[in-house]
């Protein structure tokens, strides 16, 4: 039973009455599969007056699409899911609705933490951050809590989500970092690391949410492990000129899934995440001084890694690239596998010419990632980086 309207319809409402047509056809086509009179007479009435109103029929389906793209844009941008909470929140806890007070909190903690996430930018190794998502746990036995292996947080509705906050931000970056290699790299290095960061983030939510950080997750965790904090001091260091989240975290990585399936290389993980720190630590101390030519590589059991740093103003200006090709050529000729490239703010678009030569004229080495810094090799803020890595044989 196909709905054919009892009117004639001028030109200009031709595109109206086509949407209104097919509407009231699937309209149509469900209702009469039960109640063919009524679906009959609902249409026939719902046509006439649509053609009489083709601009409000224009309005209502405009609304739902906006509406549809809106609702959309709420829960994956963590912006406007910050918005959905200030706005939720308030008026899910006034009503003393359950179902809508768990959805204001999921995109309260989701639209922050994203938002966080998002503002470190690609300074973490790839693959390592994604979006948080909140999935509320309901109608499973205890068995099916556990089974599929994901991380379980208890999370309370609470007046303050302060704590809510800081404990899912933790916990999402304790199953973000080093996913491939998590149970080999040691205890210590991997809880420090989730640690540092996770204070990094929080600072940038204001000083309640830092203090909450340090209280509910920080201070706890460097009293069970007594080795995480100086292991910390360590990384502050290295933060501070780009070389904590720009080169230890990733070579940590690579070592550690290098050594996953090598017994001697495997117990020997915490010796090289120190020996990582010396010398990365021992390099940074000597700029701007001349670095000895030994501490521009360094050669460990499972991988050899060197650096440049497209540092001298004169060569920005003359767009003297040659220098650093060559300079690339001598680290491969050292047996260097993984090249770390290090600009600062200022010569942002020479440092990625740099990058590209490299990769076109020494063509054993591609391009891994590109990746953003808190503060470049100087201590400035910014900066950035690149890794090329040598290309696997066959």
């Amino acid at each position: 039973m196909i709905y054919k309207p009892s009117y004639q319809v001028r030109k200009t409402k031709s595109i109206s009455f086509v949407i209104n047509h097919l509407v009231l056809n699937i309209i149509m086509i469900n209702l009469s599969i039960s109640c063919p009179n009524f679906a009959t007479k609902i249409c026939t009435l719902t046509g006439d007056w649509l053609a009489n109103h083709y601009l409000i029929a224009w309005f209502l389906v405009l609304g739902f699409i906006i509406w549809g793209i809106a609702s959309r844009l709420l829960d994956v941008i963590p912006q406007l899911q910050k918005i959905k909470a200030e706005i939720m929140i308030p008026w899910a806890k006034k009503r003393e609705h359950g179902r809508r007070v768990k959805s204001a909190i999921k995109a309260d903690i989701e639209g922050r933490i994203n938002t966080a996430i998002l503002a470190m930018g690609n300074k973490l190794p790839n693959g390592w951050i994604n979006k948080m998502k909140i999935e509320w746990v309901e109608n499973e036995s205890k068995d099916d809590f556990f089974a599929d292996g994901e991380m379980v947080l208890r999370i309370r509705p609470l007046e303050d989500q302060t704590k809510n906050l800081v404990r899912a931000g933790y916990a999402f970056l304790q199953k973000a970092f080093f996913p491939r290699a998590s149970n080999v790299v040691p205890k210590e290095h991997r809880e420090a690391s989730v640690l540092f960061t996770g204070r990094k983030i929080m600072i940038q939510q204001g000083g309640k949410i830092k203090e909450a950080y340090e209280d509910i997750i920080l201070e706890p965790a460097v009293h069970r492990n007594k080795r995480v904090l100086p292991i910390m001091k360590h990384y502050q260091a290295l933060d501070e000129r780009g070389f904590f989240m720009g080169s230890f975290l990733r070579e940590v990585n690579a070592v550690a899934i290098g050594a996953q399936f090598d017994s001697v290389s495997r117990n020997k993980m915490r010796e090289e995440a120190s020996a990582l720190i010396d010398h990365m630590e021992d390099f940074i101390a000597h700029y701007p001084q001349r670095i000895p030519e030994i501490l521009w590589s360094r050669q460990g059991p499972i991988t050899n890694y060197g650096f440049i740093l497209v540092a001298k103003p004169l060569n920005v200006e003359t767009n003297n690239i040659r220098i650093f090709v060559n300079r690339a050529q001598e680290r491969l000729a050292k047996g260097v596998d993984r090249l770390y490239i290090f600009g600062v703010e200022d010569s942002r678009s020479f440092t990625w010419k740099v990058v590209d030569a490299i990769a076109r004229q020494v063509p054993e080495y591609e391009i891994i990632e590109r990746f953003d810094l808190t503060n470049d090799y100087r201590g400035q803020p910014g900066g950035f980086g690149a890794l090329l890595a040598r290309r696997k044989q066959g």
